[in-house]
């Protein structure tokens, strides 16, 4: 007996690409034969309603996406889903899931938050306009709240990652930790006048998820969007001349050219006949890794280009053996997460509740918690 009602073939289709499953993983999964799916998918033969439970599990979306008539409205930019649909296929399952972490949280967001566009991202998108990489830098540096003494008192790389992502979260501006893949993308942006969300890597090295925040914050800047991987973060050969421009303002908001000279100074660092000094003492004082500094060093004309490529390709060699990764304990279940789902969206979320904008079930969904687990987290808030 034929169904009354019929799952569209290409919601299907996009149901499992969107989670990063191939045809053969997806049937395997939902216990079906892989050709019985690419049916399915094709439209040749209808998906059982039956189904519609185990393909929510697998596809991890709520049953009632199957029971709609077209693929739903993911309310991204053109731009990101061109970004993202492009790549789909490169992607697993863990990088697909933190893009639709993201976009979640900056949809909910939209519709809890009662103002219009984001002063800080108006603010910064004038920066634009000056044609110093420093100078955007300094101002930069100064709306966050932040100097030179903040940003090189000495603490862990930790500390240093946290310190940068608090002045920008303040601004509103949502940042997600979250692991999937280092091969696949260190991080990305989705732009949005409102709510704009970074998405850092925590499987990938601290160092590295600095520079990233701030290659990732210079993209909003221009106003676009990104994901980001290996090639194009700390790529100054590339093609794409954004990622070029992202990557100079990155280590200039990390190592101001002004401080840098500063500490040279006052420390009367020898670069040209102790360079490893000179970077190891950099690199701690800014936090950041040998590699920006010697850049850094480059572009304030303390070594000539032969000096900074023979420099720069022993700094490749050493760097996997000596970069720390985060430890991957079981952790505070709190802690984990706050990064998972950006500190700023969850006291959003919380101060729309306390103005009874919406309810305590609505909290519960938004942030996916149980009752008593989001009433141990406001107390800890």
């Amino acid at each position: 007996m034929k169904n009354d009602f019929c799952i569209n073939p290409a919601l299907l289709k996009w149901a499992r690409e969107t989670i990063g499953l191939s045809v053969e993983m997806a049937a395997k999964k939902i216990n079906v034969d892989s050709d019985v799916l690419k049916k399915w998918e094709e439209g040749i033969i209808e998906t059982p309603t039956k189904k519609i439970k185990k393909l929510s599990e697998v596809y991890k979306r709520p049953t009632t996406v199957f029971l709609m008539n077209n693929i739903p409205d993911e309310n991204i930019s053109k731009k990101f889903r061109q970004l993202l649909y492009s790549n789909i296929n490169s992607f697993s399952t863990p990088t697909l899931m933190a893009i639709r972490k993201a976009i979640r949280i900056q949809t909910l967001a939209k519709d809890i938050l009662e103002t219009n566009d984001n002063n800080f991202i108006k603010e910064i998108s004038k920066l634009k306009l000056i044609d110093s990489y420093e100078k955007i830098s300094e101002k930069l540096i100064e709306s966050l709240g932040l100097n030179e003494d903040i940003i090189s008192k000495p603490k862990n790389v930790f500390e240093q990652l946290n310190m940068w992502k608090n002045s920008i979260e303040a601004k509103g501006i949502y940042i997600l930790e979250v692991g999937f893949p280092v091969s696949e993308a260190k991080g990305f942006a989705i732009y949005d006048k409102k709510v704009p969300v970074i998405v850092l890597n925590t499987n990938d090295y601290p160092h590295s998820r600095i520079f990233t925040l701030l290659h990732e914050l210079s993209h909003f800047i221009y106003g676009e969007d990104a994901i980001d991987d290996e090639y194009s973060l700390m790529n100054f050969s590339t093609d794409d001349k954004l990622e070029i421009k992202c990557n100079y303002l990155a280590g200039s908001i990390l190592v101001p050219s002004l401080y840098l000279k500063n500490k040279i100074t006052f420390l009367n660092l020898n670069i040209k006949n102790d360079i490893n000094t000179t970077l190891e003492v950099l690199a701690r004082i800014f936090n950041v890794s040998q590699q920006v500094i010697l850049r850094r060093i480059f572009i304030s004309d303390y070594l000539n280009k032969d000096q900074f490529n023979s420099i720069n390709y022993d700094l490749r060699e050493s760097f996997l053996h000596s970069e720390v990764r985060e430890k991957k304990t079981g952790g505070n279940f709190y802690i984990k997460f706050l990064k998972n789902n950006s500190r700023s969206f969850i006291y959003d979320v919380l101060e729309a509740y306390r103005i009874n904008k919406i309810s305590h079930f609505d909290v519960m969904d938004y942030l996916n918690l149980k009752s008593s687990t989001l009433a141990s987290l406001e107390n800890r808030l």
